[in-house]
């Protein structure tokens, strides 16, 4: 089974009493994103303060995106921080 840190160059090198030779071959992975905080139901007082955290794991990179009833939040909105996994109302 491949994981994450199975990537990197391979190297095969068959030889004889005589010659040696080898060839390499490089391992990328990709991996979906998946959830590496659960995010939970919160219930709040009127005028509390509130920041979720999101946070995944992924290969290639991944965005973050937040969503209120369906509708994409203004990034504007999000904490200022480089990955936009923080949501603060």
């Amino acid at each position: 089974r491949i994981h994450v840190d199975g990537q990197g160059e391979y190297v095969c090198r068959v030889q004889n009493n005589r010659l040696s030779i080898e060839n390499s071959v490089r391992l990328t992975i990709q991996a979906a994103p998946n959830f590496t905080i659960p995010l939970t139901d919160k219930h709040m007082d009127n005028r509390g303060n509130l920041t979720w955290t999101c946070e995944a794991f992924g290969i290639l990179d991944i965005t973050y995106d937040w969503f209120k009833n369906g509708e994409l939040l203004d990034p504007e909105t999000l904490l200022s921080d480089d990955r936009g996994d923080r949501y603060s109302i």
